[in-house]
């Protein structure tokens, strides 16, 4: 990501998610031709040791020498790297679980590694005193964490974007996109799995983003203990977005009379949709 310093300065972070290219991670300069500043020459590291230094043809206009071995090569600074982050349902403990969107992260991985940046973040719900499921602002604290790991990890515009939540934590996934819309950041795919709010969970905004290319929702209509249940998407640009509706409403998972025969309910839809969800992720990804 390029951010500017407070002083002026431009600094691009990179974070390639390959281990082959983790030599290249950290923050460069950019720095152009010393008679010709109109021409850029290229992204320097800024902690470079000179373990390995061959003296190369850029200088500036204090005659410094640079490393050869220090510029940001091309292939890195263009290469796809996909992000995937997942919300799993609220922590209303407060012991930092994230649920099933923790075998999600496994199964992805075991099932596609290249390029890949793919993270479960916790739905922080208490700490945060949210009441209102359309609390802007508040919304934007429980999301910063994972608004910032996109942000770093983007080091150009052609990645793709991956985003899961379940429960409270779709409410947060769907909030994250629209984040993400600010900065012109278009995300492949969304998932959202019974997106609820407890008693609130009739007024969560159920409207996708046209930066949201296509939306797999799964719900049910049960309340749980505590209201919470799913309802059906709607894009808000249907010529931009793909919103696919399932309702799992009424269904049940497993064999009949066996231990693992269990009905669709708000508390179990996380798990019983798991490889439907998973099977999408790395369909999208390939």
């Amino acid at each position: 990501m390029l951010e500017q310093s407070p002083s002026g300065l431009w600094t691009l972070t990179v974070s390639t998610g390959d281990p082959k290219d983790k030599k290249w991670e950290g923050r460069y300069r950019p720095y152009f031709n010393a008679c010709n500043r109109s021409i850029f020459v290229g992204f320097y590291k800024e902690d470079y040791d000179g373990t390995r230094c061959t003296n190369d043809q850029h200088t500036d206009l204090r005659g410094k020498k640079f490393c050869a071995e220090a510029w940001l090569p091309e292939s890195i600074l263009t290469k796809k790297t996909d992000i995937v982050v997942l919300y799993g349902g609220a922590d209303l403990a407060s012991d930092g679980d994230v649920g099933s969107a923790g075998s999600i992260v496994r199964e992805v991985t075991s099932q596609h590694d290249s390029n890949l940046d793919i993270k479960a973040f916790v739905s922080d719900f208490w700490g945060v005193g949210i009441i209102d499921p359309n609390d802007v602002t508040r919304l934007s604290v429980a999301t910063e964490e994972c608004y910032r790991f996109i942000k770093t990890k983007l080091n150009k515009e052609l990645e793709s974007v991956i985003i899961y939540g379940y429960s409270w934590g779709g409410v947060l996934a769907q909030h994250l996109t629209k984040r993400l819309k600010e900065d012109h950041i278009t995300v492949k795919l969304l998932i959202t799995i019974d997106a609820a709010a407890g008693y609130k969970s009739d007024i969560v905004s159920r409207v996708i983003g046209n930066n949201v290319e296509e939306n797999l929702n799964i719900y049910q209509t049960e309340p749980s203990s505590i209201l919470s249940r799913g309802y059906p998407n709607t894009a808000e640009n249907s010529e931009k977005t793909l919103v696919d509706n399932f309702d799992y409403s009424n269904t049940y998972a497993g064999t009949p009379g066996e231990p693992d025969f269990v009905e669709t309910t708000h508390s179990s839809i996380d798990e019983i949709s798991l490889p439907r969800v998973t099977k999408k992720i790395i369909e999208t990804l390939n």
